[in-house]
């Protein structure tokens, strides 16, 4: 199959996105900061003129056999690739983050109690699980270094697909990232959660070998936009708990680095501490961390059903990068 055949899923989703945001923005207690919004239009002006100009010259240097031809092709198909990725995911996640407040400010009746029973029912001590680890020589540490090794992964690994040339993994990636992301924010909306840290109040002796903002960083945004007061939105601040995002994330990250040798192993293991780390320092119940799970395997199988199923229709290969 042809990779470029799955920016149809993030384009799409893109587009359904901005329709409910031009839809509900308007209704909403929520401003969006114009300092956002111009600096998204630039960034979005800028990759796509990268994408056309790395096009370009691509196609202008095919033929050119010279040393020089040769390196500018490598290049530019590489900044081609980059801008490519990058002009998706901006309209793919502005929009779902602003969304994800506007469904924050809806006002929903929580659902903490069902999850904090969910997780009862499935044995599990939330608060003693806290308290596990807190006391745990070096768990603290090495799961809030991997929970928070998310905000990186998200920019070495796309940059290890492009530059290891495997676009048709750095499309499934940007297709998979819209449809989650998408819809966790569409079941944030009729399941709203505050969090454990916001349920059940931990002792800080709970938790001091964590940082002080242990799964509590998004608590004030949320609040403030459940108060029903006016909320100019200026920064992403994380506010959806169920289902777990973070999750979500370690599982397609480490999908994504399935065909690369010497790193896939290394992302597995630490996108598995990631998701062991939403619970404690990320501020997840245990069925946040499973419903995410649940989310991503469906997303990955959808995704990978319509890359098989589009190249049979187009009689492709469908491995083809």
């Amino acid at each position: 199959m042809k990779p470029y055949r799955l920016i149809v899923i993030p384009l799409v989703v893109a587009g359904l996105n901005l329709a409910a945001l031009a839809v509900l923005l308007p209704r909403s207690t929520v401003t969006l900061d114009p300092v956002i919004v111009r600096s998204f239009g630039v960034l979005e002006a800028f990759v796509l003129a990268l994408y056309l100009f790395s096009r370009f010259i691509v196609y202008r240097a095919r033929d050119d056999q010279s040393r020089l031809g040769r390196a500018f092709v490598v290049v530019f198909n590489v900044a081609m690739r980059a801008a490519l990725y990058l002009a998706i995911m901006v309209p793919v996640a502005v929009p779902a983050v602003v969304l994800s407040y506007l469904a924050a400010a809806a006002g929903v009746s929580l659902v903490d109690a069902d999850l904090s029973a969910l997780d009862a029912a499935l044995a599990f001590d939330w608060l003693g699980f806290l308290a596990l680890t807190n006391e745990t020589a070096f768990a603290p540490s090495v799961l809030q270094f991997a929970y928070q090794s998310l905000n990186w992964q998200l920019a070495v690994v796309p940059i290890i697909l492009i530059a290891t040339s495997q676009t048709r993994c750095l499309l499934e990636l940007a297709a998979l990232i819209g449809l989650t992301v998408t819809l966790t924010v569409a079941i944030s909306a009729v399941v709203p959660v505050i969090g454990p840290y916001g349920y059940y109040h931990p002792a800080p002796a709970l938790f001091d070998a964590y940082s002080n903002v242990a799964g509590s960083s998004h608590l004030a945004d949320f609040n403030a936009l459940r108060s029903g007061e006016p909320f100019l939105l200026k920064r992403n601040a994380g506010i959806v708990s169920f289902p777990s995002f973070h999750t979500i994330l370690a599982v397609l990250l480490a999908f994504a680095m399935r065909a690369t040798p010497y790193v896939r192993g290394p992302a597995i293991v630490l996108n598995s501490l990631l998701i062991v780390g939403a619970v404690p320092f990320g501020g997840h119940y245990l069925v946040d961390t499973l419903a995410g799970g649940a989310i991503a395997a469906l997303s990955i199988y959808f995704v990978c059903f319509f890359r098989v199923g589009t190249a049979r229709q187009a009689g492709l290969p469908s491995r083809a990068t």
